[in-house]
């Protein structure tokens, strides 16, 4: 996957006057001090007694960038929802056993309680206000079959400015988290730019939303300086789903997989949520992975350029499984102002939340795992067709595609014994020059009760895969769906190789096609 060479961006940052990214490490601080433990500190009831000192800090911890001598712990209460407590004890060792005892007992996750912190944006320099990105990923096409309107995207974040003429009407009263006494304010501006892309709506006012029917619950995890940790963030994912919530957006991170956010994640899965989280801006830093986005259940999302090549910053790793663009995006600002310099994998992952909503505004009764394999796997690869890889995933975010797709999915009401069929594809033009654009069209049929074989409804997940000559491994390259058993897929000629398509069954196997072959010239 090419990137824009290291050298070249960390010069161009220079001359406009970019800020380095803070490192996302733990703060760490010794263990001087007692920090006001009371002695005879109380533990929670459901925690039981504990095995040192400690003082119960949630909800009242003022100073979310420390999380020295800091524990935090999830347990279950008796109707199954889950309980996040932050501890503070006296001492760094002190803190260490405290974590290993309550998580050694049953019933209870615990751990050293971790930084987080908005992936913000990487510059500030004026880039237009034009919105590339909303065509790029199909955007307007699926806006006349959903807007998204009636599903309800949660933003952990910094809040989310209620006023916003993009946003007035669509945000629900925010969960505050902090205590920070925010109302519908915001004030950061995070979380209004990462609701904005989400959910601005199609109002001739400034700009529009991805989903821009969609409705925003701000859940505050984030303090002003756009600081938080896993406690919180923990906490907040809870909140979303037991709000309501079908995605929750996270548009933050930080190097520390915590058991903790592990499993509020799990939770959120389990009452039917989406989570969408940044896949992180350090790539040219270390690149360290990044959690949530690295976490069960998480569609991690990475940026890319105009180009559609992973953006310098974007961390890469085996837990992308998306991008979307992530740089010169417009967005809304606390105060009824845009900015349009907006960059980071904190805009390319509203973006996909943004998708899930409109998905569900046509299609409620998709379920998660319907709903993170459309966006998977209709996602639009990049030249090379190395299908799924560490750069980009899938490949780029594609709203119309996953929107076809859904629609096939609705369309195709057939017994779960139907047995599917792929004709071999037609690949043209051949010869192709390399650059060149190459569709692939194919058929499928379903054998019908009465015994006919019929192309109406395409199911879902009608693959187009290609294989290089000289090469054995076969690549998806997109997915393509249609209502009545025509596909088209279009994408860039590489190289010479041969080109298939494969739909799956409804028992869950797949049924693959004969290859087409397709030379390629310079």
């Amino acid at each position: 996957m090419a990137r824009t060479p290291l050298a070249v961006a960390v010069a161009a940052a220079l001359a406009v006057g970019l800020a380095a990214q803070p490192a996302l490490g733990v703060v760490v601080r010794g263990d001087e001090g007692v920090g006001g433990v009371p002695a005879g500190a109380a533990a929670p009831a459901d925690l039981g007694a504990l095995p040192v000192p400690a003082q119960d800090v949630t909800g009242t911890d003022t100073d979310l960038g420390s999380t020295d001598r800091e524990v935090v712990a999830l347990v279950r209460g008796g109707d199954g929802t889950p309980r996040v407590t932050k501890l503070r004890a006296r001492t760094g060792a002190e803190a260490v056993r405290l974590a290993e005892a309550l998580d050694a007992r049953p019933g209870v996750v615990a751990s050293a309680n971790s930084p987080v912190q908005a992936l913000d944006a990487l510059g500030d320099e004026p880039r237009g206000s034009d919105q590339w990105n909303l065509p790029r990923i199909g955007a307007p096409t699926a806006w006349a079959r959903s807007t998204g309107a009636g599903v309800v995207v949660a933003v952990v974040d910094t809040g989310v400015d209620a006023t916003h003429p993009d946003l007035t009407g669509r945000v629900r009263p925010a969960v505050d988290l902090l205590g920070e006494d925010l109302g519908d304010g915001d004030p950061n501006g995070h979380g209004t730019a990462v609701a904005s892309i989400v959910a601005a709506g199609l109002n001739g006012i400034g700009m529009a939303g991805v989903a821009p029917g969609a409705t925003i619950l701000p859940v505050v995890a984030l303090d002003p300086l756009g600081e938080g940790d896993t406690s919180t963030v923990a906490q907040a994912i809870i909140a979303a789903a037991d709000g309501g919530a079908r995605v929750v957006n996270l548009s933050l991170g930080g190097p520390d997989r915590d058991p903790v956010l592990d499993a509020a994640c799990e939770y959120a899965w389990s009452k039917g949520a989406v989570l969408v989280g940044a896949a992180g801006n350090t790539f040219a830093a270390g690149n360290e992975v990044q959690y949530p986005a690295a976490g069960p259940h998480v569609l991690g999302v990475g940026s890319v350029d105009r180009d559609g090549d992973a953006s310098y910053f974007s961390n890469s790793g085996s837990y992308l499984d998306v991008a979307a663009p992530g740089e010169q995006l417009t967005a809304a600002e606390p105060g009824a102002s845009y900015s349009s310099d907006y960059a980071g994998t904190s805009f390319a992952a509203p973006q996909v939340s943004g998708a899930l909503a409109v998905l569900l505004g046509a299609y409620p009764k998709l379920t998660k795992g319907t709903l993170v394999n459309l966006i998977k796997y209709t996602a639009q690869d990049d030249a090379s067709l190395d299908g799924l890889d560490d750069d980009l995933g899938y490949g780029v975010l594609r709203v119309d595609r996953a929107l076809a797709a859904a629609t096939a999915t609705a369309a195709a009401d057939l017994p779960a014994t139907t047995r599917l069929r792929v004709a071999r594809p037609n690949a043209s033009p051949e010869p192709v020059r390399r650059g060149r654009m190459i569709t692939v069209r194919g058929t499928v049929e379903a054998r019908y009760p009465d015994g006919t074989w019929r192309a109406d409804p395409v199911p879902l997940f009608v693959q187009v895969q290609y294989r290089r000559s000289g090469t054995t491994t076969w690549r998806t390259v997109g997915t393509a769906a249609s209502r009545v058993g025509s596909i088209t897929l279009k994408e860039k000629a590489a190289y010479s190789g041969y080109w298939r398509t494969r739909v799956k069954q409804y028992d869950g196997s797949w049924t693959v096609s004969k290859v087409d072959y397709v030379k390629v010239v310079r």
